[in-house]
């Protein structure tokens, strides 16, 4: 979010943001638009609603059918609140990255929109002067939302001892999961247990390759942030950077991935899924189409994937669960 409103009008548009996230916090502001009064300062035109762009990424299934209902509805609820509106932007998952660095870069007003390590990179994002400093704002507007973290947690989000995004609550825990094409998971006759080690995944990538209509999507290549979660590892600055807890140990530790004895086991495993015909031959030149797979290890279980990735397969029903436990 860059500086082009003012702190009450930030305020606003946080609030929303916890609003969406579905977080508890909104302050009682009216809400306006930040006009300029000729003197080069942005004051507030309570008389006008604040539109709120807010870019969004969208699974691989599609622009929503009705997202035109879905932002009337907020719409609704927000204008008696705040007195905004908000104008939604989605965006392909596989495209946001890039489109949220050319609305950055080249300094096109902007509210809110997704952020992490992994995706539209949150520290990245800092150093580019792309987000409003709302370090002031959220005990002062959002004190429950402030109020439900460790500051321990806040912590993890200060570039500099200074905060530019709140924390989404949406899953907190990280669990190690699977997502399998659900026709063959059942015929193979595997249990959920089976899927805990990689012998496993392999026997069930082998049956779909011996048995499924289509040998070349079988499973994507090498995959880090699926293979972190699987090892029991949380990211620090992307799943691709060196650094990640091992959770997984008895006294939790930072370590580097790339040199560990599960990371190296890990990569066996993928070139012989390569050389077996698991993984599409132009896997390094050529995008994984997700909707032909029949089995991939999540970055995390959650409820409601089932549905979720059976659309991104365009109706291919899915059945997805965790493998190991959650942690955070």
């Amino acid at each position: 979010m860059r500086g082009r409103i003012t702190k009450k009008k930030a305020a606003a548009a946080f609030c929303l943001c916890m609003f969406c996230f579905l977080l508890a916090g909104c302050s009682g502001d009216k809400g306006g638009v930040a006009i300029n009064d000729g003197s080069g300062n942005l004051t507030d035109d309570e008389s006008q609603p604040y539109e709120i762009d807010y870019w969004i990424a969208v699974e691989a299934a599609g622009i929503p059918k009705d997202l035109s209902l879905v932002e009337a509805e907020i719409n609704r609820i927000v204008t008696k609140k705040i007195n905004a509106t908000v104008k939604l932007h989605p965006v392909l998952v596989g495209d946001y990255e890039n489109r949220m660095q050319l609305v950055v870069n080249a300094g096109d007003k902007f509210d809110l929109c997704f952020t992490s390590p992994w995706m539209n990179n949150y520290a990245k994002n800092v150093r580019l002067e792309g987000f409003w400093d709302i370090t002031d704002l959220l005990p002062e507007y959002a004190p429950k939302t402030w109020a439900l973290y460790d500051e321990r947690i806040w912590s993890a989000a200060r570039v500099e001892g200074r905060i530019y995004g709140s924390i989404n609550r949406q899953i907190m825990a990280r669990t190690p999961g699977v997502t399998l094409d659900r026709a063959m998971y059942e015929a193979s006759g595997m249990t959920q247990e089976d899927f805990k080690t990689l012998d496993g995944f392999t026997e069930f990538l082998a049956y779909c390759y011996n048995n499924g209509a289509d040998r070349a999507n079988i499973t994507q290549g090498y995959d880090p942030q699926g293979l972190i979660a699987f090892f029991g590892f949380d990211d620090i600055n992307g799943a691709s950077c060196p650094g990640v807890v091992d959770v997984s140990a008895d006294k939790p530790a930072v370590i580097n991935q790339f040199e560990s004895e599960k990371f190296r086991n890990a990569l066996k495993y993928s070139v012989d899924w390569y050389k077996k015909g698991y993984i599409p031959a132009d896997a390094l030149t050529a995008a994984f189409d997700f909707s032909k797979s029949y089995g991939l290890l999540s970055s995390t279980w959650k409820p409601s994937q089932e549905g979720e990735d059976t659309l991104r397969r365009k109706g291919r029903a899915s059945i997805c669960f965790p493998i190991g436990p959650s942690y955070m």
